[in-house]
């Protein structure tokens, strides 16, 4: 059973998480934004630059992680566009927060 985490240590996994995956969608951004190559389990391929097609190719274990991927999806299913941008610019949120709360 996986030990449980309470207060600033919490906090700092949550968006530690939260970050992890900031990062992967970070690069398919702009005009410069480079397409990623997924290959799952069968082996099968999958090349986007779409931040909810590669969020929901992953298997995001951290609850904070697929709160992350389901704020992709529902930006995705409601606009169509931005799922990237979401993601970062939740994930600066939490970096701001993380410094205000733990400073």
């Amino acid at each position: 059973m996986a030990q449980r985490e309470s207060g600033a240590d919490a906090l700092r996994s949550n968006i530690s998480a939260c970050l992890a995956l900031a990062q992967v969608v970070a690069g398919t951004l702009g005009p410069y934004g480079s397409d990623k190559l997924l290959v799952d389990e069968n082996g099968d391929t999958i090349v986007t630059n779409d931040g909810a097609t590669i969020l929901s190719a992953l298997d995001i274990q951290h609850p904070a992680g697929r709160l992350m991927r389901n704020l992709s999806l529902a930006q995705d299913r409601n606009v169509g566009d931005g799922t990237s941008s979401g993601v970062l610019l939740a994930s600066e949120l939490l970096r701001g927060a993380e410094r205000m709360v733990l400073n």
